[in-house]
């Protein structure tokens, strides 16, 4: 994980200093909402929402995509990693 995320940083601070894009497929919901500036929410194939993340990655659209309250999930998963 802390290459993925040092990874990301330079990459975020390459595409500031040199005025370009990368395209990317990150399956970590938490990566894409911290990384990205604008995202493509796909399902089977098919773009479900885009924009940027805090507006693709909602619980309606996360709920429709995934059939489960990802919210939900990812607090019940936070609270228990305090427990550690």
């Amino acid at each position: 994980m802390k290459h993925q995320i040092e990874l990301l940083q330079y990459l975020s601070v390459w595409v500031k200093e040199k005025n370009r894009i990368i395209v990317g497929v990150l399956h970590d919901l938490n990566l894409v909402h911290r990384f990205s500036d604008y995202t493509a929410l796909m399902r089977d194939g098919e773009i479900v929402s885009r924009g940027k993340p805090e507006e693709v990655l909602n619980g309606a659209v996360l709920r429709e995509v995934y059939g489960m309250d990802i919210g939900a999930f990812m607090r019940e998963s936070l609270e228990r990693w305090g427990k550690m």
